[in-house]
């Protein structure tokens, strides 16, 4: 099982040397789906929290400037 970290590095190794990476901006943007439109994404949001019966939602990445979606409230 994986647990999960607190505070992730601040150094992109996937940009350094192209290894995995667990900074935070892959963490937050670079393994997810990007949406040009806030309106896309919202579809999508919608289709996924019908599909796994959880609360997801849609949200604009201060990285990509695209919109992913993601759950919320998990830490």
């Amino acid at each position: 099982m994986k647990t999960r970290t607190k505070h992730r590095p601040m150094v992109c190794w996937s940009i350094v040397n192209g290894s995995t990476c667990l900074c935070i901006q892959c963490w937050s943007c670079k393994r997810k789906m990007k949406y040009r439109t806030k309106q896309l994404a919202e579809i999508k949001a919608s289709k996924a929290r019908k599909r796994t019966n959880s609360l997801i939602k849609e949200y604009a990445c201060t990285y990509c400037g695209y919109f992913h979606i993601g759950h919320v409230g998990r830490r």
